[in-house]
C-alpha cells in the first residue's frame, strides 16, 4: 500500500478513531486507519458505551492517593502494578503527581466542564448526520453507593455537581430499585443523571 496517497493516518480503529475518520473524510481528507486487530474489537468492544458528561473532575486528584494502598492490596481492586514496570512508569507517575497540584487540577477541571457541556449535543448531531439513532440512546445514568459512608460521600458529590450545573438527583434505595430492579440487593441509593445528560444506562459505584 502506498501510504503517500493519504493525508492522515489514524492509529486505532475504535469508536474515537472511526468517528474521527468519517468526519475527516466528509471534509475531503484522505484518511487511513491503522489497526493491529479487528476494527472496534479493542477497548471500544469492552467499554460500557457511556458518554460521561457528569465526570468533570480530573483523574489526577490528590484525594485518590489515600485509597491507593487499599486498591493495591485488594486482589479484586481496580489498580494493578507490575513492580518490574516501575522504572518505566516513574516519569509518567511524576507528571501525574504534578497535575494533582491545585492550579493544574483547576485548569483540567474547567476544561472538562467546557468540553462536557458541549459533548451531548455533539453526539446527537453526529448521530443525526450519520443516521445512528438506534445506536445512541439517551436513557440517563446512575452512580450508586453500597455503604452508609459511601452514600454520604455520594450525597455530597451530587450537591457539588449540582452547584456546577451538572444536574442530578439523589435516589433513595426504593426509588433506585424501581428504576433498576437488578440493583435491589446491595445498593443503598444513587445519583441519577437525567436523560438529557448522559448516554446509555451505566452503573458505576462510588468509591
Amino acid at each position: 500500500m502506498d501510504t503517500q496517497v493519504f493525508d492522515i493516518h489514524i492509529i486505532g480503529g475504535g469508536i474515537i478513531g472511526l468517528c474521527a475518520a468519517v468526519t475527516l473524510q466528509s471534509r475531503g481528507v484522505k484518511v487511513a486507519i491503522l489497526e493491529a486487530d479487528k476494527i472496534a474489537r479493542g477497548a471500544t468492544y469492552g467499554n460500557a458505551g457511556h458518554i460521561a458528561t457528569e465526570q468533570v473532575f480530573p483523574i489526577a486528584d490528590a484525594s485518590i492517593l489515600r485509597h491507593v494502598p487499599a486498591m493495591l492490596l485488594n486482589p479484586e481492586g481496580p489498580l494493578r502494578i507490575d513492580w518490574r514496570y516501575l522504572p518505566r512508569l516513574a516519569p509518567w507517575a511524576f507528571k501525574l503527581l504534578l497535575n494533582m497540584r491545585t492550579e493544574p487540577f483547576a485548569r483540567s477541571h474547567q476544561a472538562l466542564l467546557a468540553l462536557n457541556a458541549q459533548s451531548l449535543q455533539a453526539w446527537q448531531d453526529f448521530a443525526k448526520e450519520w443516521q445512528l439513532h438506534s445506536w445512541v440512546q439517551i436513557q440517563g445514568s446512575v452512580l450508586t453507593a453500597e455503604t452508609p459512608n459511601s452514600l454520604k460521600m455520594l450525597t455530597e458529590h451530587g450537591q457539588r455537581l449540582n452547584s456546577l450545573g451538572v444536574s442530578n438527583s439523589l435516589l433513595s434505595q426504593s426509588a433506585l430499585t424501581d428504576l433498576e430492579p437488578a440493583l435491589k440487593d446491595n445498593q443503598l441509593g444513587a445519583l441519577f443523571f437525567s436523560r438529557d445528560r448522559s448516554y446509555h444506562q451505566y452503573r458505576s459505584h462510588y468509591p
